[in-house]
């Protein structure tokens, strides 16, 4: 069955099944990965821990929000906006 699906596949779809067959590269890299991260630290004793942040980060969230519906201004015009009206 298999066989069949991938002739039908390679006849209808040539690309998708060409972009869907093993990668190497991923395969490879998909182990070594795994291998590095046996070798990290295990955290215990919380769920997460917050190890950085960015203090400007709902300026930016809400400027952005605004340059996405302000088409003649700019991202630095907009967060300008938000720091004077915050």
């Amino acid at each position: 069955m298999g066989e069949w699906v991938l002739k039908v596949g390679k006849a209808e779809a040539p690309t998708l099944i060409k972009y869907a067959g093993c990668n190497a590269y991923l395969m490879k890299t998909t182990e070594m990965m795994s291998l590095q991260a046996e070798k990290v630290s295990p955290v215990h004793g919380s769920d997460f821990t917050l190890v950085d942040y960015d203090a400007d980060g709902e300026e930016k969230i809400l400027a952005a929000i605004l340059f996405r519906f302000s088409p003649e201004a700019s991202y630095e015009a907009c967060q300008s906006h938000v720091r004077a009206i915050g």
